[in-house]
């Protein structure tokens, strides 16, 4: 596969973590999955259709670095950066813009957000809980 036509990533990074639990960095790379998901799906719903051909080349793509937790939401479809970020009619010289991948993350964030607080403080819950564990050992 080569390079996306467009793309937004979804990446949480862990690289600065010295110590990150295996249990935490599943439930991390569950909920930024998801997160990508639900971008996908939003932007599924937003994109123009004439044909359907663009919208169903919507697709999330697990990110390839191994210190980060991310997952790539792709359209493989040369136009589809025009329609995201706006062109100029060929006859009319109208401009044209249908954007849908971007109004899909700015949706999502705020439950990326919300998700993501939640995983800390459980791990921190957890961390807590473990500690006072070892304390009785």
């Amino acid at each position: 596969m080569g390079k996306p036509a467009i793309s937004t990533n979804i990446v949480l990074d862990v690289s600065g973590l010295k110590v990150l639990p295996a249990e935490v960095q599943a439930l991390g790379k569950g909920i930024v999955r998801d997160a990508a998901e639900e971008v996908r799906s939003r932007a599924w719903h937003k994109a123009p259709v004439a044909t359907g051909f663009m919208r169903d080349q919507l697709q999330v793509v697990e990110y390839p670095e191994l210190t980060k937790l991310g997952f790539i939401v792709i359209c493989d479809v040369p136009y589809a950066i025009f329609q995201e970020l706006g062109f100029h009619h060929w006859r009319s010289g109208a401009w044209i813009q249908n954007p849908f991948l971007i109004p899909a993350l700015e949706e999502v964030r705020p439950l990326y957000t919300e998700w993501l607080k939640e995983l800390i403080a459980r791990a921190a819950a957890s961390a807590a809980t473990r500690k006072r564990h070892e304390r009785f050992r």
